[in-house]
């Protein structure tokens, strides 16, 4: 009986020993599936903010690119409407000396060039405009070709103003002022 009681004694140690290491396992088993399913809800968690945030930054990307090809199609059609505008304005500035206005036109920058720089100021002219200059006493009108489209240039007396109002530096200036206009109008960019 001795025996029996011995195998009996470690038989149920065994049991017992096999039990606590059941329960051992069976605690890490859930220790490790609570530790695996935290790391798997922690990589969801980051995934789904790190696709948010790659989502919003190429959301971003794509609004920044839509917007600066919005600009660069609105300066590019500015840009055909000054040229438009400036083909015209030049059509007409080019045909000015031929038309039957050059006359005031002359007279005007004449009377300009007078009240800016003196009656007495040196007029610098083509042959066609020199004919519609009225001499007066005092007064010098020197005829030489300062501008193919028309035009005059004036000095003052003492020679050290000078004042460009020919054709081709008048259409220069009405670029620039349009250009400045529509920079002021619309904002340059």
């Amino acid at each position: 009986m001795a025996l029996e009681n011995i195998l009996q004694s470690i038989e149920e140690r065994r049991n017992r020993e096999l039990e606590r290491i059941s329960r051992d396992y069976m605690q890490r088993i859930e220790h490790i599936e609570k530790e695996t399913q935290q790391r798997l809800d922690a990589l969801q968690n980051e995934y789904r903010r790190k696709t948010a945030e790659d989502s919003k930054s190429l959301e971003n990307r794509e609004l920044s690119n839509a917007d600066i090809e919005a600009r660069r199609i609105v300066r590019e059609r500015r840009s055909q409407l000054v040229e438009a505008s400036l083909g015209k304005a030049y059509e007409i500035m080019d045909g000015l000396s031929a038309s039957s206005d050059y006359k005031d036109i002359v007279d005007q920058m004449v009377k300009t060039s007078r009240n800016m720089l003196g009656k007495d100021c040196v007029i610098r002219i083509g042959e066609s405009g020199a004919q519609f200059i009225k001499e007066g006493r005092g007064k010098k009108v020197v005829v030489e070709e300062v501008d193919p489209l028309g035009g005059l240039i004036a000095d003052s007396s003492d020679g050290t103003m000078e004042l460009d109002l020919t054709f081709t530096t008048l259409k220069k200036e009405l670029k620039d002022r349009l250009m400045l206009e529509i920079a002021a109008k619309f904002g340059a960019e």
